[in-house]
């Protein structure tokens, strides 16, 4: 699975990405080239983590494969909270994970759905993100608090099909976007669902950090 991150370009990743995905990816990929205006280390960035959503396919494909009764598990009919960005959507979100009778996925699980690595390791990882993020962007707590141990938006789950408005976020890519609002998302939602099941089979995960705040 490594692989996949030690040759992120843009020819290696189109030749691994399931079929089903590999349009959103290539339109991903001309429009951060010829639209995005990166620098050479945000190029390499970008594509590495592009090669890091691969990366979630190969690993979900090998957990459905290692126990296909995954594929049919059953997930619990889900809430949705939806809003405008900034609107207070992630603290409606927050309120409710902390209802006893419903389960919100937390950033470290979002960040790694399928992967086998221990949780102590996976939950490092995703607190060494966090860190990093805030360093490259230290103004982001005052509009949108991370922390591993709390549930976060599901387009950490919804990017892994090259198909979510996040990317129009993170890059100048107006070909993108407008390709993106032609789109049917329903296999990028039932993927969603899988990528849920793989993340459930690690049980209920730990609960959120005593004293962090919503």
């Amino acid at each position: 699975m490594g692989s996949v991150l030690a040759d992120a370009r843009p020819e290696a990743l189109v030749d691994r990405v399931e079929p089903r995905f590999r349009d959103g990816l290539e339109c991903l990929l001309a429009s951060i080239g010829s639209q995005a205006g990166l620098t050479g280390p945000g190029l390499r960035a970008a594509y590495r983590s592009l090669a890091a959503l691969v990366t979630t396919q190969r690993q979900a494909a090998e957990s459905l494969r290692s126990a296909p009764g995954t594929a049919v598990a059953p997930v619990a009919r889900p809430i949705f909270v939806t809003g405008l960005h900034r609107s207070g959507t992630t603290l409606l979100h927050r309120l409710l994970a902390r209802h006893p009778a419903l389960r919100a996925p937390a950033l470290w699980e979002q960040l790694a759905p399928a992967d086998p690595a221990d949780a102590a390791v996976l939950t490092s990882r995703a607190q060494t993100y966090v860190e990093e993020y805030y360093r490259v962007a230290p103004a982001l707590p005052s509009i949108h608090f991370l922390d591993a141990y709390l549930p976060d938006e599901c387009h950490r789950l919804l990017s892994v099909t090259f198909r979510s408005e996040i990317f129009e976020v993170r890059y100048r890519v107006p070909d993108y976007g407008q390709w993106l609002r032609g789109q049917d998302f329903t296999a990028a939602s039932r993927y969603h669902r899988t990528l849920l099941r793989c993340l459930l089979r690690r049980g209920p995960g730990p609960p959120p950090a005593a004293g962090t705040p919503l």
